[in-house]
């Protein structure tokens, strides 16, 4: 897989999944090689890393829990009826 559409596909995994994933588990859920995942994270300029959660298993290791900001809708143009600087 490309790495313009991994990038796309965790986009829009992060989206549906706003609690967000560790790049390995976002490589599961998308089979997509854990690699190409980390690089999308990195370039993704609405992703970051939330918090850090304890790998299980492997003692004092930690695993990056990431998230994407998601925008929110253009402000509504104003009404001219409405307009108080008249």
């Amino acid at each position: 897989m490309s790495g313009g559409t991994c990038q796309k596909r965790v986009r829009e995994y992060l989206r549906a999944n706003p609690e967000g994933a560790t790049a390995s588990q976002i490589g599961v859920a998308l089979a997509c090689d854990v690699t190409v995942v980390r690089n999308s994270l990195r370039s993704l300029p609405e992703s970051y890393i939330d918090r850090w959660t304890q790998v299980p298993g492997k003692g004092r290791c930690y695993a990056a829990v990431w998230c994407v900001v998601v925008p929110p809708p253009d402000c509504p143009h104003p009404n001219e009826g409405t307009r108080n600087d008249r």
